[in-house]
């Protein structure tokens, strides 16, 4: 590739992407994100 900035710039853009439609689906399934118990410790 002739510009290996942006090639870096558009993997990262399009891994970001992935992992966002992978949050929505899971979301529009029901799960939510497990936050800790700050008293936990």
């Amino acid at each position: 590739m002739r510009w290996p900035d942006e090639e870096d710039d558009w993997y990262r853009f399009s891994d970001e992407r992935r992992r966002g439609r992978a949050r929505a689906w899971l979301a529009d399934a029901g799960y939510r994100p497990k936050v800790p118990d700050a008293t936990a410790r």
